[in-house]
């Protein structure tokens, strides 16, 4: 098999990928807020109950899983770029090493 990675796009992916990863849990909170402020304007009625429900069994939740999911998948991308990088760099001094 043979594989090939651009190391500089992946950088440019990793690095933005951060920034966004970074901005997740103020969007989870976002989300919290948008829940609860729904909640509110709905005042007693059963889509109150079921808009508090809907926030804590199901949107809270997964806004969170998916954060961690996303730092998952960043740390396992910069993981793969260290070792090829340094498995890149091991070979040529190796090579270096056998040509001199």
């Amino acid at each position: 098999m043979k594989y090939e990675l651009d190391v500089g796009g992946m950088r440019t992916l990793l690095n933005t990928l951060d920034t966004t990863v970074l901005d997740l849990p103020q969007d989870v909170v976002a989300l919290e807020d948008a829940v609860a402020a729904l909640k509110g304007a709905l005042g007693g009625s059963r889509g109150a109950a079921r808009t508090e429900r809907l926030g804590e069994d199901v949107l809270g939740p997964d806004g969170l899983a998916v954060v961690v999911r996303c730092e998952n998948a960043a740390a396992a991308g910069r993981g793969v770029l260290d070792a090829v990088v340094d498995g890149d760099e091991r070979m040529a001094d190796d090579a270096r090493a056998k040509a001199s």
